[in-house]
């Protein structure tokens, strides 16, 4: 069993290891980009089969 200071003393040091914590997780998520609201943002996407696929004119028939 650990003395009462020295157990206090644990205590205060892991109370300013997650304080130190929180200030770095605040700083990383200040730093971090804006999420962006720009139309590319919140376009509708396609799906992955049909990107390449575009509308064509039909085939003309030949002419007789």
């Amino acid at each position: 069993m650990l003395h009462p200071a020295i157990s206090h003393e644990i205590a205060k040091s892991r109370i300013a290891n997650w304080h130190r914590q929180a200030e770095r997780d605040a700083l990383a998520r200040a730093a971090a980009p804006a999420p962006s609201n720009s139309p590319k943002a919140t376009r509708k996407r396609i799906p992955v089969g049909l990107h390449g696929w575009r509308l064509r004119e039909p085939a003309q028939q030949p002419s007789r």
